[in-house]
């Protein structure tokens, strides 16, 4: 795992240079916020861990989604503690479903916005229908999700007094096919013998409505100008990586 880490985070260092604007530093000091083995609130993460979306505030912490295979349930977490799982009752609503590309947001304050699935009711939940796409604030329902015409959810950002504001998502964009990914993109390939993925590959939404993901940042970078870099592996396990700026 030591070596996998060099490796990974000299290739994060090319990344954010090939993906990042001019003011974009060019040597950073990553240190793993998750990897196999890490304990956050209690749950364990193991080679079966996968990272899906993920966002960072100013103040270096992340918030993201993560998940196993079944029986174990989704759960959105921060690098300290856990959030919300999938399976919750939240303000009264059951939370049905935490899709791994939800969209997120951490403010400076360490509150965290995510989307969810939810159900009015346990008998909804048991019947495994939704009432609606939330926005959730920690630990209550704070607004429903608006979507524009091409029924993608509009992303947001939380204020550090732990209002949601809705952002203009854009124009639509064209679904990337399975083979293209970030590194691609930034002409960069993986050392042999080490296969791995960026997050979130997903572009269409969960359940029955297909609306395209928005667009998000490809590395959540903060005001400090740390960088956020979460990779699975594709032979299992996962990291997220915390890049800040170092004097080189």
């Amino acid at each position: 795992m030591r070596n996998t880490l060099i490796h990974l985070t000299a290739i994060a260092s090319l990344a954010v240079m090939g993906a990042g604007a001019q003011t974009t530093p060019s040597a950073f000091d990553f240190r793993a916020l998750v990897r196999p083995g890490t304990i956050i609130g209690g749950h364990v993460f193991t080679l079966e861990s996968t990272i899906g979306n993920a966002v960072l505030n100013d103040s270096g912490e992340a918030a993201f989604v993560a998940g196993e295979p079944w029986p174990q349930v989704p759960a959105v977490f921060t690098s300290r503690r856990i959030v919300a799982r999938q399976g919750d009752v939240i303000d009264g609503k059951y939370i049905l479903e935490l899709p791994p590309n939800a969209i997120l947001a951490i403010n400076n304050a360490g509150q965290v916005a995510y989307e969810a699935w939810y159900s009015d009711n346990k008998a909804l939940a048991d019947a495994g229908e939704e009432s609606g796409l939330g926005i959730f604030v920690d630990n209550h329902l704070a607004s429903d999700a608006e979507f524009d015409a091409h029924k993608n959810a509009t992303p947001f950002t939380l204020t550090d007094d732990g209002r949601i504001v809705f952002q203009n998502p854009g124009p639509a964009r064209t679904p990337q096919s399975a083979k293209s990914g970030v590194l691609d993109r930034i002409h960069i390939k993986p050392p042999s013998g080490l296969p791995f993925s960026i997050p979130p590959n997903l572009t269409t939404a969960n359940r029955q409505h297909p609306g395209e993901r928005p667009a998000l940042p490809l590395f959540p970078i903060n005001h400090r100008g740390q960088v956020l870099i979460p990779v699975n592996f594709k032979n299992g396990g996962c990291l997220l990586l915390l890049g800040t700026p170092g004097a080189h």
